[in-house]
């Protein structure tokens, strides 16, 4: 699998007896993006070897270090790009409409081209033909739409456009270069293996397909591809930025279902080793489905069967999940976790806006209906007015 170097440790989660749980844990962190589809098979099928990388650490490291160092630039040119195409819409909607004919259409339709690639270049959603493509016209993609951003008075960092620019170009440069990692050691792995059947799955991202096959194919490897149908959701990309950020759920985010959208950064779990914040988070989760005795219990097992030293950050995320509970006043296990004077503080302040609006609520039906009484002389107005100032003086 892509994004990682050796063997995939995923043996502690996957000794876990209670398949449905299991399916269950692994959802959420799914949905969290911060397991993998294979990692999450591995689990749930209870194949804790099942999975290794076949990433060059070190190539793959640079990756995720070049898009760091300028996301923050990227994202702002992305947001001034996308102003540019709000203002070029009419035109390219006019142009699309017939054939272009003029110089000045022609201009009009190679700029609004040349913004989308560009924009899609900064966000990390070209193809690698498209990169391939780009990569010879990028100075002069560049440059022209500086000054057209300069001209429609669009705010931009127009000193650092170009740095910008080559950053997002050296991502996929690094990239295409991990094609060759990818395709030759899944061929090592694949000669390795003492399976009869001789066959292993590559699980890679679509940008990656076009170099791997043809390094297969060089090398009379036979495959086959499958690439599922996905659709475009805004939340994927954001916590696609958010992971490779090294910013990870906190337990109290995923016991509470707070909305993903947010930043979520860990304080307690965030830890260098991904997997062991993954371990953190899914200790969180057994103890919001066992309670703290039985989970506990549970990870003792697991410590005396496999010895595994990733049990003791599952212990962690436990003791997480049960300050994050205590601190929400979670009734979810109440009688392991206790309950106290907090809850009657809670009930307090909710209360206390209650009195004050239904207060000022009876000083208005007074008012209102004294008024009508006087004006109209209902005697059942009378009757109803005196009750609530019977109440209001009470």
């Amino acid at each position: 699998m892509e994004g990682a170097q050796g063997p995939v440790l995923t043996g502690a989660y996957a000794q876990l007896p209670d398949a449905a749980l299991k399916a269950d844990l692994c959802d959420k962190l799914l949905r969290a993006a911060e397991l993998t589809g294979a990692e999450s098979y591995a689990i749930t099928s209870g194949q804790g070897d099942l999975l290794w990388g076949v990433e060059d650490e070190r190539y793959h490291l640079a990756n995720v270090d070049v898009f760091r160092s300028a996301f923050e630039g990227k994202e702002a040119l992305a947001a001034a790009l996308t102003r540019l195409q709000r203002d070029l819409k009419p035109i390219r909607k006019s142009l699309y409409n017939r054939l272009v004919r003029t110089d000045l259409q022609r201009s009009a339709a190679e700029m609004t081209h040349e913004v989308d690639l560009l924009k899609r270049l900064v966000t990390e959603q070209l193809t690698t033909d498209e990169v391939r493509d780009l990569g010879p016209r990028l100075q002069r993609f560049t440059g022209r739409t500086q000054q057209v951003m300069a001209a429609s008075g669009i705010v931009f960092d127009g000193e650092n456009l170009a740095d910008l620019v080559s950053a997002g170009l050296d991502f996929y440069a690094i990239a295409l270069l991990r094609d060759k990692f990818l395709a030759d050691n899944t061929l090592g792995l694949l000669s390795s293996m003492k399976s009869a059947s001789g066959t292993v799955v590559l699980v890679a991202g679509g940008f990656h397909t076009p170099g791997i096959t043809k390094i297969l194919e060089s090398k009379g490897a036979s495959y086959i591809v499958v690439t599922p149908a996905l659709t475009s959701n805004p939340l994927d990309r954001h916590l696609y930025n958010e992971r490779l950020l090294g910013r990870h759920v906190t337990p109290l985010e995923l016991l509470s279902g707070g909305s993903q959208a947010q930043t979520m950064v860990s304080v307690a779990l965030n830890a260098a080793d991904r997997l062991q914040a993954i371990a953190g988070l899914i200790g969180a989760l057994l103890t919001r489905k066992l309670g703290p005795g039985r989970a506990i219990s549970q990870l003792k097992i697991l410590r005396s069967q496999s010895g595994a030293p990733i049990v003791g950050t599952l212990m962690a995320g436990v003791l997480a999940a049960v300050s994050a509970q205590a601190a929400t006043l979670d009734t979810v296990n109440s009688a392991a976790i206790g309950t106290g004077i907090g809850d009657w503080l809670l009930i307090v302040i909710l209360l206390v806006p209650l009195i004050g609006i239904l207060f000022v609520v009876d000083v208005c039906l007074i008012l209102v209906l004294n008024r009508l009484n006087d004006s109209l002389g209902w005697d059942w107005l009378w009757t109803v007015s005196e009750f609530y100032c019977g109440r209001f003086s009470n």
